[in-house]
């Protein structure tokens, strides 16, 4: 199971790329080079499908236990 302290960090660093490339969108005056504005958005798209999955299984889980409890 993934560390919640490693969930976190993922999670801040997907919401701070979401900002960095609005204000992209917007200012188009951001320092960075092009190839770390990609590499942040691939970052923040595996990170969303992480914790999807992640609160599909703790879903998943619950339900399970729920099944096994109503025996």
């Amino acid at each position: 199971m993934t560390p919640q302290w490693w969930i976190d960090r993922g999670a801040v660093n997907c919401l701070r790329w979401k900002y960095r490339l609005v204000n992209i969108l917007r200012l188009n005056k951001y320092d960075s080079t092009m190839v770390d504005r990609q590499r942040g958005a691939v970052n923040c798209l595996r990170w969303k499908y992480r914790l999807v999955n992640i609160l599909r299984l703790n879903k998943y889980d619950s339900t399970m236990v729920d099944r096994q409890r109503s025996r």
